[in-house]
């Protein structure tokens, strides 16, 4: 099993059919890239960030909400989480992104994210960072 951090942008195209949504529910599959399924894990700020999106796009995209996450282990906000979140470069890191990459450094996972500046600053951070589908993919 391979446990990966997801944030809210990989999770929405789970429930949103995005150019990029094919491509992640192949990958998560795992057994073409680690050949066994793909564990997620996330942040509590998640369920948060999707649900909003998914109501822009009415109640039949927001009713899938519940279904992605049973499949997803939640972790919360701790102090060490803030902590570090608050702390992370780039200067420019915006606050959710932060506490993203703060939970998968603390988690020591690697992180499925669609958003190119989280993506950056978790290269950085020294995270492999998965977005299949997405042209500059690893």
């Amino acid at each position: 099993m391979v446990v990966l951090y997801a944030d809210a942008s990989a999770l929405t195209k789970l429930i949103v059919n995005e150019p990029e949504s094919a491509a992640l529910r192949e990958f998560l599959r795992g057994e073409r890239t680690f050949g066994a399924p793909v564990t997620l894990v996330s942040s509590t700020v998640s369920l948060v960030e999707v649900t909003r999106a998914a109501r822009r796009f009415g109640e039949r995209v927001e009713e899938k909400v519940p279904g992605v996450f049973r499949g997803v282990t939640m972790v919360k906000l701790s102090s060490s989480i803030v902590a570090s979140a608050s702390h992370l470069p780039p200067r420019s890191l915006r606050t959710l992104d932060a506490i993203h990459l703060g939970s998968a450094l603390n988690l020591g996972n690697d992180i499925i994210c669609y958003d190119h500046r989280l993506n950056d600053a978790a290269r950085e951070a020294g995270l492999r960072v998965y977005s299949p589908g997405m042209s500059s993919s690893q």
